[in-house]
């Protein structure tokens, strides 16, 4: 547009941006496996455009204030045994 008025529009162009950070999951679910394991599975979040690679697991003990990392790398859903949490909070 311009003081002499409007110009024809243009052709519509097709835009793909890169991907962005992933979703962060719904919280997990624990399930009793032993009187020293437990289960741990959680929904896959939406990717946002890349395939997440892995996820961090991290648990807290009762009267501890910082959360510890699992020792191992998560890299999907499905169930996880997890001895290192006997008692506390999952994230």
């Amino acid at each position: 547009m311009n003081e002499a008025g409007e110009g024809e529009w243009s052709e519509p162009v097709d835009i793909l941006s890169g991907a962005g950070v992933p979703e962060p999951p719904e919280a997990p679910v624990c399930m009793p496996r032993t009187a020293h394991n437990v289960y741990v599975q959680w929904k896959t979040p939406c990717n946002n455009g890349a395939k997440i690679s892995e996820y961090r697991l991290e648990y807290q003990k009762p009267g501890e204030h910082e959360f510890s990392s699992v020792s191992r790398v998560v890299r999907d859903t499905s169930n996880k045994a997890l001895s290192e949490c006997i008692e506390g909070l999952v994230r």
